[in-house]
Order: C-alpha cells, then sequence, then structure tokens
C-alpha cells in the first residue's frame, strides 16, 4: 500500500491510499473497505487530525506525514487488538509522543550492546508492521536481525511487549546461531534477553509496569496460524515471569522483574549466572546511558 504524498509544512489532513494491484477489482475492494472504515471511525480520523495540527504538536506532525501508511492504525488495529476506538487512538498519539521524547538518537537505530564482533543487541524503529508497534528491541548476527521485541508505551504508563519475532534465512542455519548466542549470553535465550531488555527499559523510564500482549490480543496471532507459524505467547510471557493480570477490562501479562538469589540456584550453575548477572548490568548501563534521562 502506498500513499499519496504529505507535505510536512502544510495542514495535517488523514492521507488516501493509493492501492496497487494488477487487478482492478482488488483495488477497488480495498479502497471502498478503506473508506468505510474511515466514515466508521471518522471521530477518531478527526481526532488525530486536530491533535497533530496543533502548534505544540509539530514533531508528531512530522513522524505520521513521513510515515503515511502508520495514520492508518488510528481506524485499524494498533499493538492490542482489544483495545476500544478512542483509546487506540490515543494511545497511538501518546506512543509516539513518548517515544520520540525518550529516544532522541531516533531516527538512526542505537546499539545497546555488543557481544562480539558478530552479535549486537540494537534499540531503535520497528521497520516491519507499523500495528504491531514503532520501537523495537532487536539483536543481529552480521547485520541480519534474528530476533526482535516489539513495545508500545500505553495511556497507563505502561510498556506493553506487543510483539515476539524470530527470523530466518538462507544464508544461515538460524537455530545453530540462537544456539551459539545463548552461549554467549550464558544460558540466557535470544527471547528471554530481549525480554530482560523491555524491563530495563521500563525501569529507566520508570513506568508502572512490563506488560506482555494476551495471546488473543495479538494482532497478527491468528494470520500466523493460518500461514503455518505460531508464536506461543503464553508460554513466553509465562516462562518470563508473567502473570494473568486485567487492566480495565484488558487481559495482559504482567512481567515480574524479579531476579534469581545466587544462593538459590545449584552451585554448578553459579558461576554461569554470575556471569549472566554481570551481563545484564552491563547491558542495563549502556541502556541508561544512551537514553539519559534527567530526573
Amino acid at each position: 500500500m502506498i500513499y499519496q504524498g504529505l507535505q510536512v509544512n502544510k495542514k495535517f489532513s488523514y492521507p488516501i491510499p493509493n492501492f496497487t494491484d494488477r487487478r482492478k477489482s482488488i483495488i477497488f475492494w480495498r479502497y471502498l473497505r478503506f473508506q468505510a472504515r474511515k466514515i466508521l471511525y471518522f471521530p477518531q480520523v478527526r481526532l488525530l487530525e486536530k491533535t497533530l495540527n496543533e502548534e505544540k504538536n509539530k514533531h508528531l506532525k512530522d513522524f505520521f506525514s513521513q510515515r503515511p501508511y502508520a495514520c492508518y492504525n488510528a481506524i485499524r488495529r494498533f499493538c492490542d487488538k482489544s483495545f476500544k476506538a478512542n483509546e487506540r487512538v490515543k494511545t497511538l498519539i501518546y506512543d509516539v509522543d513518548k517515544g520520540l521524547t525518550c529516544f532522541k538518537f531516533l531516527p538512526e537505530e542505537q546499539m545497546i550492546f555488543s557481544f562480539d564482533e558478530d552479535f549486537e543487541l540494537f534499540l531503535g524503529y520497528n521497520h516491519n508492521v507499523y500495528e504491531e508497534g514503532f520501537w523495537a528491541f532487536s539483536l543481529k548476527f552480521k547485520k541480519y536481525t534474528i530476533s526482535q521485541c516489539n513495545f508500545c508505551f500505553t495511556l497507563e504508563n505502561n510498556l506493553l511487549l506487543s510483539c515476539i519475532q524470530g527470523y530466518k534465512y538462507k544464508d544461515f542455519n538460524i537455530l545453530e546461531i540462537n544456539k551459539i548466542l545463548t552461549k554467549k549470553c550464558h544460558g540466557l535465550r535470544p527471547v528471554a534477553l530481549l525480554i530482560e531488555c523491555s524491563k530495563m527499559l521500563c525501569e529507566i523510564l520508570k513506568l508502572q509496569a512490563t506488560l506482555g500482549v494476551h495471546e488473543k490480543n495479538q494482532i497478527r496471532s491468528q494470520k500466523g496460524k493460518e500461514k503455518g507459524y505460531f508464536v506461543d505467547y503464553q508460554k513466553i510471557w509465562l516462562e518470563n515471569g508473567g502473570e494473568l493480570i486485567k487492566i480495565d477490562k484488558h487481559k495482559y501479562y504482567k512481567l515480574h522483574h524479579s531476579q534469581k538469589n545466587l544462593e538459590e540456584i545449584p552451585s554448578q550453575k553459579r558461576s554461569m549466572y554470575k556471569k549472566r548477572f554481570a551481563m545484564l548490568e552491563e547491558i542495563k548501563v549502556n541502556l541508561d546511558k544512551t537514553l539519559d534521562i534527567q530526573d
């Protein structure tokens, strides 16, 4: 989907997609569906336009003008399928404002930690599906993204982890690469590492809690099932200290920030855990320096 050009200096108006497809009937139905959504969610479209055209929100207007496809989230879905229409567009606006305020290094992504010359941890934009969040932690192998955790900032001042995604490449065996990285992280698997980094971000920014999206409310989980791949979000959150809770009728997994006590760990594994904890502390220090949040 391509959107007709927006000029940043002009008054913001909700962009119209320029649908492309070899079949004219497909273009027609996509355009019809878009117009139907725009009518159905007209109050939310107006709220987005009004907010972005306020003088104090020039940074928001610039963001959405440069990424017109992101505007579609206001009339479709964003991070959590259980969001109501007004809640969705308000979260969309709040999330972008918070992200641009906290991540001063944008539009460049920031390298947070280097495990060696091949493996690195980054914080920056999610360049894939905006519905699943604009911001992401990513693990890279020789500049290839191998794992990613997308997130957004919620109206209740929480960090919502909206997507955990792995990648496959023809050039190498991703399972072997993940095993190598797990060893370099002293037994901590890539997904667990990304979740730990998200918890660090929550603490540094002094947010209320780190939440995992409920499996039924993850944006693309059903499409994944239909296409033959599936991420078991419930299993991931529970394995990483998740507790099922409700916030304003929305279901989430609250991810607890507690760390294992070394005395409770079998003696033969304590050395590994000491190295793991030291690595995580170094990552947190680097992340804190990157964000440079002033009290």
